[in-house]
């Protein structure tokens, strides 16, 4: 295992082109790393539809590759020029390339009226006709709940809580009496990392989240696990090992009722 943090060239395919975008803050297994000698290319000019690519992210140039007699060119600049963009996604060890016209909202209703559909599973399904089964609502949303305790167990063991809190941003809405919860949640988040990170040693974090990161990826969550209707709320865990001490991990978020619009809102998501 390895507990250095490091940035990493992560090479993806665009358009029949490799391309590589700049990943900071990873922490990376051994056997995925291969080491190679390959050479910028600052001779090489990239163009979409005629118009030449600026191959900068962040104020850095940077150049295309060349290596085994594949070009590899930045994928942030080039994706962007094409209107789309470009992230790394901790949880899933992925770069995510989002082109334009692609939706990752949730929240339509279906044919039924009962049961929202989505094309993006990441994100909580919202928009259920009030009284649906907290079981069923439970049951649709452990993708999103896999993805959410994934980012915050790599979030734990970095330190950087950005990318979980635009996933909290997303997915917090106001409730049916106009108030927005996200900040205090997002204070709570912070201060619950902070606990982690003050607590144990970097080693202990990075083996805590390989182990909620494979748990949660599998969905394996523990036996209390559950939609409270009584509370409106879902909680979904995963059992930790850490210290020689036993707990849990992982987030609850509460179902709001608008007896208005006779359909549900999804506010206080709340991890520990």
């Amino acid at each position: 295992m390895v507990s250095k943090f490091f940035s990493k060239k992560v090479l993806v395919v665009l358009v029949g082109v490799l391309a590589c975008t700049t990943v900071g803050s990873a922490v990376y297994a051994g056997t995925a790393m291969k080491k190679i000698i390959a050479y910028q290319n600052a001779g090489i000019t990239i163009k979409v539809n005629g118009s030449k690519v600026n191959l900068s992210d962040s104020g850095k140039a940077l150049y295309p590759i060349t290596y085994d007699g594949t070009t590899y060119v930045p994928a942030a600049p080039v994706a962007k020029a094409m209107g789309g963009s470009v992230s790394w996604n901790a949880a899933g060890q992925s770069v995510d390339i989002t082109t334009k016209g692609s939706s990752g909202s949730a929240g339509t209703t279906g044919s039924t009226g009962t049961t929202p559909s989505s094309t993006d599973s990441v994100n909580l399904k919202t928009g259920y006709t009030n009284g649906t089964a907290m079981s069923k609502i439970f049951e649709d949303n452990k993708n999103a709940a896999s993805y959410a305790i994934r980012l915050y167990a790599s979030a734990i063991q970095t330190g950087d809580t950005k990318a979980l809190k635009a996933w909290m941003r997303t997915n917090s809405q106001k409730t049916s009496t106009g108030k927005d919860y996200y900040d205090d949640y997002a204070k709570d988040l912070d201060e619950d990392v902070a606990f982690y990170r003050d607590m144990f040693t970097s080693g202990e974090l990075a083996t805590l989240a390989n182990d909620v990161i494979a748990k949660a990826k599998a969905k394996q969550f523990s036996a209390d696990s559950k939609g409270n209707a009584g509370s409106n709320r879902l909680d979904y865990w995963i059992d930790i090992e850490i210290d020689g001490m036993s707990d849990k991990l992982g987030l609850s978020y509460y179902i709001d009722e608008n007896y208005d619009t006779g359909k549900t809102a999804n506010w206080g998501i709340d991890f520990r």
